[in-house]
């Protein structure tokens, strides 16, 4: 999910300590703590040293070789992991059986929680064209994409606003509110409600003042 202001959610935020996991037991438990690791040590720094991520999975930076023989290789396996997560998240909640307002706030519901996921896809997104990772993004951004478009299609969201800025938007808000609860300035709690009520009602009280009061013609 690529977004215009990349370069101000990768940047702003400083190098984090990654927390050591438990081991664990079998090769495809372990492979996997792995892909978590590096998508959590990625999303707050790209180049988040691959000992950082060896000992936030719980294992040794021989282990982590053994499995993925370079950080190419480990950035392109951990973006096909969320991806595909993500996308399989999304088709379980069905949003095509829901009204378009319930399904704009069940997306919202869906996808908060997906914060840290989603910034370690916008560094995937920078940093490797593989197609297969551009393929299944496409994919997650078309299903995104159709739920806001019933959204205005329906008149919950202003129906004057082109598609395109439609998306940014709520790619922007969800990356924003991600860096503000990793930031300690907003309940991990209140994500969702704060996404969807800024996404319909912006900031704005709709009362205009002095010069920008509408004048009659």
């Amino acid at each position: 999910m690529p977004c215009a202001l990349s370069e101000t959610k990768v940047s702003h935020m400083g190098r984090k300590r990654i927390s050591a996991a438990p081991p664990v037991a079998s090769g495809s438990d372990t492979r996997a703590s792995i892909l978590s690791a590096a998508a959590r040590a990625f999303a707050v720094d790209p180049s988040a040293p691959l000992v950082d991520v060896a000992r936030s999975a719980g294992v040794g930076r021989a282990t982590l070789h053994r499995y993925f023989g370079s950080r190419e290789e480990l950035l392109r396996e951990a973006g096909l992991d969320s991806l595909v997560q993500l996308e399989q998240a999304l088709k379980a909640h069905r949003f095509e059986r829901l009204a378009p307002d319930v399904a704009l706030e069940s997306l919202v519901g869906a996808l908060a929680p997906w914060g840290d996921r989603l910034r370690f896809l916008l560094v995937v997104s920078e940093l490797s064209q593989e197609p297969s990772l551009k393929a299944i993004e496409a994919r997650v951004d078309e299903q995104i994409m159709r739920i806001l478009l019933r959204a205005r299609d329906a008149g919950v969201l202003r129906q004057d606003l082109p598609s395109a800025w439609l998306f940014a938007t709520f790619e922007a808000l969800l990356y924003a509110a991600w860096t503000a609860v990793a930031q300690g300035d907003l309940a991990a709690n209140d994500a969702a409600r704060t996404i969807h009520e800024t996404l319909l009602h912006g900031h704005g009280t709709g009362h205009l003042t002095g010069a920008r009061k509408a004048r009659p013609r």
